[in-house]
């Protein structure tokens, strides 16, 4: 949206050497004036060797050619980038998320621990009071406390029930104030002027083994939850490297495929205008244009074979392999099957065969005119050329295509597989968070 609307555009006007409008103007603007030019080139009906004699049609290829061009050539890039940010910022927030999770399982481990700890301490203090407590003393207050509970049952408003309560206070205040004890009727007299008191000792190794065994447990359940977060961790980051791979070879196969469509038009600029200064191909000479095409497309094929063969197995996917060496008129549009089969039988069967072929006709012709760059010569070679590379010039945008659908496909069902691995996992932990709950708890 920045690009469409920023003022990138330098529209230049040809024999003048000044820019149209005084500067620099946006993509719309842009659009606008090319599209009136343009009419200019649709219409045209001489022959393309006189385009030189024309100012609106110069006008129109000369910026084509140059701003419109470059700035169409970065959005291949801009868009790969695009793409790589995505998935880097993706990657940033995976670890991210595993970091957190990792503190929230540290969390309840800690948590744990201190449960067990509050619960030793809790019982050590109930243990501690109850060994100081005789046995007697005990047992009557549980006896007491029993009377209580049945005259609750019964009746609170009736007699018993205040009599109860009453003796009840009047014990427990005569046991506290002599320092005693009164049994009921029912049982004798134990030690009415004793102490209430003892210490004994008691021992809490089975009740911190048993914390120790549940801790343990809850430690595995854990642990267990943070193997899945883990499993997520490492399956997320492996499907973001392989989708970076994936995004690599589509950027080198837009790359190409483009380089390839530009061979033909940067061939026939540097014929028509090798002798015209004032005519500039992406901000050069055609002629040095087509040089760095030349060079950029002979390592085609070793760029292609690189980023398709699989790092893992060193293999190329079946299908890409077939259409690369074997057979790439099977995939091509029905529209251009005639023509493929015309280019396969001259011996480019397969897309890398194709390349090869293709850039041995440029640069055959090309040194043919270097020999004699003349404006004569140039059009007896131009139709020559024409005629060699025709077929080829009308499957090559249907084989990239196929290449780009093919590769865009692959890389969109990466994005599926992972989004129902993700969730398969999520609902996998959920479930396992849940057990882990019940069971901890």
């Amino acid at each position: 949206i920045n690009n469409f609307f920023s003022k990138n555009y330098s529209l230049w006007i040809p024999y003048e050497g000044v820019s149209f409008s005084g500067g620099k103007i946006d993509t719309f603007s842009a659009s606008s004036v090319m599209e009136n030019k343009d009419l200019r080139v649709a219409y045209w009906t001489a022959s393309p060797l006189l385009l030189n004699n024309d100012t609106d049609m110069i006008f129109a290829i000369n910026n084509t050619c140059n701003q419109i061009l470059m700035n169409g050539e970065a959005q291949i890039s801009i868009a790969a980038d695009i793409m790589s940010n995505i998935i880097a910022t993706n990657q940033t927030l995976v670890a991210v998320l595993l970091g957190l999770e990792i503190f929230a399982i540290s969390s309840v481990v800690l948590f744990l621990l201190l449960v067990i700890r509050v619960i030793l301490q809790s019982y050590s203090k109930l243990f501690r009071v109850l060994s100081r407590i005789k046995e007697d003393v005990f047992l009557q207050r549980v006896d007491e406390l029993t009377a209580i509970r049945e005259c609750f049952t019964k009746n609170v408003e009736g007699k018993e029930f205040s009599q109860k309560v009453t003796a009840y206070l009047e014990n427990d205040h005569k046991q506290v104030k002599r320092g005693g004890r009164i049994g009921n009727k029912d049982k004798a007299k134990v030690n009415t002027g004793g102490s209430r008191h003892r210490e004994d000792k008691f021992i809490m190794k089975d009740l911190a083994k048993k914390a120790l065994k549940n801790l343990l447990l809850a430690c595995v359940l854990v642990a267990a939850i943070a193997g899945g977060f883990f499993a997520a961790y490492f399956t997320a980051s492996s499907t973001f490297t392989d989708l970076e791979v994936k995004n690599n070879r589509l950027t080198i196969a837009h790359k190409l495929g483009y380089s390839f469509d530009q061979l033909l038009g940067a061939f026939y600029f540097t014929i028509i205008f090798y002798n015209t200064t004032d005519f500039k191909f992406r901000y050069g000479p055609p002629v040095s244009q087509f040089d760095v095409f030349l060079d950029d497309l002979s390592s085609a094929n070793e760029q292609l074979l690189n980023s398709l063969t699989d790092e893992g197995t060193g293999e190329i996917d079946p299908i890409l392999q077939d259409f690369l060496r074997a057979d790439m008129c099977s995939y091509v549009s029905s529209s251009v099957l005639a023509t493929c089969n015309t280019v396969a039988s001259k011996g480019a069967t397969g897309l890398l065969a194709m390349n090869t072929q293709y850039l041995q006709f440029n640069s055959i012709y090309y040194q043919k005119f270097m020999q004699d760059p003349t404006f004569v010569a140039g059009q007896t070679l131009l139709v020559n050329y024409a005629v060699s590379i025709r077929s080829m010039v009308s499957v090559f945008p249907e084989a990239y295509e196929f290449l780009r659908t093919f590769l865009m496909d692959d890389f969109n069902n990466k994005i599926t597989s992972q989004k129902s691995e993700s969730l398969t996992i999520f609902i996998i932990l959920l479930i396992a968070l849940a057990l882990s709950t019940g069971i901890i708890q």
